[in-house]
């Protein structure tokens, strides 16, 4: 069991001669140190969800203008330039896949072509969508929206996820989840991995449970290694109505040989993970001051590094190399590396 304060310092990032002719996402870090700010790129509104698509990187932007809506910023490799397109829904997640950049938002699905920025199509389910959406080799899968009758979370509408065919843009399977529900998803070939309240499964792309890990409490973020999926926990309790209790741990659940659930006592109440080249990325939970760490998920036990970077991370986006790291109360997002 390993134990990590996240630190937070208040002290101005920079972006070296060095840093502005790197790459955007490369895994060639300008960094001595190999976790320091490389690049800052302002951004017309608060920083959202991040998402690294072949050296370009996509970027919601929420109160960017009046109408209710957000906006999709693009920022190009190696140039650095920022480009932003109006999105017909407030924005929530982003995936990719099939040349296409995937948003949840508005209970809808919105389909955007990844090379102009045009919408391509608005999808809608047979349920309102929530957040949760992630795309496989034949196919995106949403998660349901937190809706419930009154006295009744556990019947959630989270409990479901479908899924999208992109040939037709419209949903052609629904999967109802008993052991947990729809938070968080990562794609894995034509397979989908699931957290949520209750546990993490894994989903055949035909609907099928392969596996499945059930905990106490919330997997509230998600991400995948080789041989694991790391799942941070910020609450125990369910629900049903349980006392619900801060957590600060974040669990590795083994996929390939002996089944075994290590804890990692975090020492702060976590949020975003995400992964890359066996690197994991942790942040803390939403509207905490607390900063970042990061550790090599093939070592047993992990040795977790606090990183000292002058920003609070809200969503993490990680790549072979480094991370991109949105910024709370900055409009702004960061490259670490």
């Amino acid at each position: 069991m390993g134990v990590l304060a996240f630190v937070a310092t208040v002290t101005a990032a920079t972006v070296t001669p060095a840093a502005r002719a790197h790459q955007l996402g490369s895994d060639k870090c300008p960094s001595s140190s190999g976790h320091e700010v490389v690049r800052r790129v302002a951004l017309p509104g608060n920083a959202g969800f991040p998402l690294l698509i072949n050296g370009t990187l996509w970027i919601t932007i929420q109160n960017a203008d009046e109408t209710g809506h957000a906006r999709l910023a693009r920022v190009d490799s190696g140039s650095g330039r920022l480009r932003s397109y109006p999105v017909p829904v407030d924005i929530s997640r982003l995936a990719y896949g099939f040349g296409s950049v995937w948003i949840t938002g508005d209970g809808k699905v919105v389909r955007l072509d990844a090379a102009s920025g045009r919408v391509l199509s608005i999808i809608r389910g047979p349920r309102m969508f929530g957040p949760a959406i992630a795309a496989t080799s034949d196919g995106v899968w949403v998660g349901g929206a937190d809706i419930y009758t009154s006295g009744q979370a556990d019947k959630t509408l989270m409990h479901w996820i479908y899924k999208i065919d992109p040939r037709r843009n419209t949903v052609i399977r629904q999967v109802y989840l008993r052991p947990t529900t729809a938070l968080d998803f990562a794609g894995d070939g034509g397979s989908v991995w699931v957290s949520g309240w209750g546990g993490v499964v894994k989903v055949s792309r035909s609907g099928r449970l392969l596996f499945q890990q059930r905990f106490d409490g919330v997997g509230w973020s998600l991400a995948r290694t080789p041989d694991a999926v790391w799942v941070t926990q910020a609450f125990s309790g369910n629900r049903r109505g349980a006392p619900q209790r801060p957590l600060q741990r974040l669990l590795r659940i083994a996929t390939l040989g002996p089944r075994k659930v290590t804890t990692i006592e975090l020492g702060v109440q976590p949020g975003d993970v995400s992964a890359a080249a066996g690197i994991v990325w942790v942040g803390p939970f939403i509207g905490m001051n607390a900063g970042l760490a990061r550790f090599d998920g093939t070592q047993t036990p992990p040795a977790l590094t606090g990183i000292a970077t002058g920003l609070i991370p809200t969503r993490i986006a990680a790549f072979p190399g480094g991370a991109w790291v949105s910024e709370r109360g900055t409009h702004a997002v960061s490259e670490i590396c």
